[in-house]
């Protein structure tokens, strides 16, 4: 956890390897210790500015959890769990890995903001995050849930001046209130991809594919 608050991204890789070396199964890494707030070295490789690449991060994360055991619903002092940690800090590619495990919940993350996790993927910024919870979270309900400060995910992106995830909001809610004007995933992809449409669809579907 030292390693990475100080951004020694090689030191921290090198005791991932040491400890995989070791046949001990009692001797691994715990990654279910938290500090003060409550957060484990997996709520810091998220947060952590010292990654010179998101795929830099993306690998230690990896690297962590591959053999070992953790609480992916533990939540920390704020009350957010790792998958609505991810998707309040912009982290696609993490909460894209997160969501594949049979035990993170989908439908409800009641912080202290009281927001869902649409407005946790609003709120970090990244408008892939977004797409992913309307794949993943096809209910209505989601759009009109408000949080503490009576703000719906559209409202608050809005506020925070994300035009373009406000334009993939509500290009979803048309194509799920209204049979005559059903918006496809491609044109809700063009709302926001502008000239880059191609190569995130490429990217995604890689994805999908992994």
């Amino acid at each position: 956890m030292e390693c990475i608050r100080l951004g020694l991204i090689t030191q921290c890789e090198k005791i991932i390897h040491y400890f995989k070396c070791i046949n001990d199964s009692t001797n691994r890494i715990n990654i279910d210790v938290y500090d003060d707030y409550g957060e484990s070295i997996l709520y810091k490789i998220i947060s952590s500015t010292k990654f010179s690449s998101e795929d830099e991060r993306l690998n230690v994360f990896n690297e962590l959890i591959s053999n070992e055991h953790f609480d992916i619903n533990h939540v920390n002092n704020d009350g957010f769990d790792l998958f609505s940690f991810a998707l309040g800090r912009g982290k696609y590619f993490i909460a894209e890995r997160l969501i594949t495990n049979d035990n993170v919940y989908l439908d409800f993350m009641l912080n202290s903001n009281g927001e869902s996790l649409l407005h946790c993927a609003v709120r970090g910024g990244n408008i892939l995050n977004v797409l992913l919870m309307l794949q993943h979270l096809d209910k209505d309900y989601l759009l009109s849930i408000k949080n503490l400060e009576g703000k719906t995910p559209e409202s608050l992106a809005k506020q925070l001046k994300l035009n373009k995830i406000v334009s993939l909001l509500q290009a979803y809610a048309i194509s799920n209130s209204n049979s005559d004007k059903k918006v496809s995933q491609k044109e809700m992809l063009k709302l926001f991809t502008n000239n880059s449409y191609e190569k995130i669809m490429n990217q995604l579907t890689i994805n999908a594919n992994n």
